[in-house]
């Protein structure tokens, strides 16, 4: 009995979990705002990519806090969705749905693994304390790789900022987010020309993008570390060059575009091994263009 009530969410892991979706949430609007044909799981990675654009050229080339872009963000993502209330979309709602047993189960989850205690949570902890990025001549960081990429890390910043206190297992609930959006995106492929996602859909979708994924680790995708978020976004680039590839309509290729900038922008600064990820994904993109 003691095992499972471990595995019921209590209060304080629901409040961190509703800190994530609302920074979720943001993004979405952010990447409205700027690619606003494009369909809503690809606008929360180019959120995602702006996000990281900004606070990591404000980070480095300015010593005010971050708190300052990350606010002005989360207002325009708010404007961005709140634009985009009205909108059917039942492949996101049925998914959301369907993973609500995950969320039950990761709601309260504790940071665990290696590197979470090396370098991810350290470097995420040093955001929320200071609000600038580490330096020789700034507080100490504890972090193993003080200077590693802060993508993920931002969104732990971001839900922080709305918690009041460090959400210490928001990188591993956007992890799970991500890859909810790839089984949204995997459903919309499986429904086809039809267009309308059916329950069957969202399940096959879903399960494709977690169990019936050969690269699928639990203890790995579902923890704070950098591979599931690489996996999604290389996903969503190849999605973005294949639709630009086929657009006909100059409006929705700029969108498409701009989206690909952006995803391509959150790839790189997941992790050190990203650079070789986006490399693999441009050179074999760019002949294709020619």
């Amino acid at each position: 009995m003691n095992l499972l009530a471990a595995l019921v969410p209590n209060l304080a892991g629901l409040a961190d979990l509703a800190c994530v979706a609302l920074v979720a949430i943001c993004l979405t609007g952010v990447g409205r705002l700027a690619a606003p044909r494009l369909i809503p799981e690809l606008q929360l990675m180019a959120g995602w990519g702006i996000l990281c654009l900004v606070l990591t050229f404000w980070g480095c080339f300015t010593a005010a806090s971050l708190m300052f872009p990350a606010v002005l963000l989360g207002v325009a993502g708010l404007y961005g969705a709140a634009a985009a209330f009205r909108r059917h979309d039942d492949g996101m709602r049925r998914v959301a749905c369907l993973s609500l047993p995950i969320w039950a189960v990761m709601a309260s989850a504790a940071p665990s693994q290696v590197d979470t205690w090396l370098n991810l949570l350290p470097n995420a902890a040093y955001l929320v304390d200071h609000g600038v990025f580490p330096r020789f001549d700034r507080a100490e960081s504890y972090s193993f790789i003080p200077v590693a990429p802060y993508n993920t890390q931002f969104i732990t910043y971001a839900a922080s900022l709305l918690r009041g206190a460090l959400v210490a297992n928001a990188m591993s609930s956007f992890n799970i987010l991500l890859q909810c959006a790839a089984g949204a995106m995997l459903a919309r492929v499986i429904a086809g020309a039809a267009g309308r996602i059916g329950w069957r859909h969202a399940a096959l979708g879903l399960l494709l993008a977690m169990p019936l994924n050969p690269g699928f680790i639990p203890r790995a995708f579902f923890a704070m570390y950098g591979e599931a978020p690489i996996a999604v976004t290389v996903m969503a680039a190849v999605w973005l060059a294949a639709a630009a590839l086929a657009a006909t309509e100059e409006a929705r290729r700029r969108d498409i575009l701009v989206g690909l900038a952006c995803v391509l922008a959150a790839l790189v600064n997941i992790k050190q091994s990203s650079i070789g990820m986006l490399a693999s994904f441009a050179v074999p993109a760019l002949l294709l263009t020619w």
